[in-house]
């Protein structure tokens, strides 16, 4: 059986001729090409960590922001407005006020009960846009990962074992580079 580089490699150690025993370790390549993508993942993997703390950090205290002064202080000006609007229909009722000032109290009851409106549905565009920004970033997190595990997988492919008894003979020698599929020995079978 030959045996062949999975990937552009160096031969980094090489067993020398002889019989071996099933898993014994035969060749060892070492692939800068594939150390350079690790470590780009690597780095990438921990830009997206950075980025989401930072993204998550600055959006969460906009986020308390939001909630606590403008929505809070329009629900403060709602419940004064709706106060204000039932003395003005109680005082019109009596007959103390008139038809154009229980008018203008319902007006700006109308507009104070819209900006609320409006805030409640900034908070819910906000919250939408968060979870949009987390789903993004769990997709790109994920893509990572899949780049991360194939690279991992590869990485192992460098160290080849024997996959049965048998007689080595290498094709190789330590330092020299092999491109992808070159053949680096032979595993012959032995004869019984």
């Amino acid at each position: 059986m030959d045996i062949y580089s999975p990937s552009d490699c160096f031969v980094d150690k090489v067993r020398p001729s002889g019989l071996v025993q099933k898993g014994q370790e035969l060749i060892v390549l070492k692939s800068p090409e594939v150390d350079k993508q690790i470590d780009r993942v690597k780095m990438y993997q921990e830009e997206l960590s950075i980025n989401a703390r930072k993204y998550l950090d600055g959006r969460q205290a906009e986020w308390k922001k939001l909630q606590s002064q403008l929505l809070e202080q329009i629900k403060v000006q709602l419940d004064s407005q709706r106060s204000l609007h039932k003395i003005i229909q109680d005082k019109f009722d009596a007959g103390v006020v008139t038809q154009d000032e229980l008018d203008n109290a319902k007006l700006q009851l109308a507009s104070t009960e819209i900006s609320f409106l409006q805030q409640q549905q900034a908070v819910v565009q906000f919250d939408r846009e968060m979870k949009d920004a987390m789903d993004e970033l769990q997709s790109k997190t994920k893509h990572a990962q899949g780049e991360m595990d194939r690279l991992s997988d590869l990485k192992k492919r460098l160290l080849i074992s024997a996959p049965f008894d048998g007689d080595f003979t290498p094709r190789c020698a330590k330092d020299l580079f092999f491109g992808t599929n070159e053949c680096l020995g032979v595993l012959n079978t032995w004869a019984s």
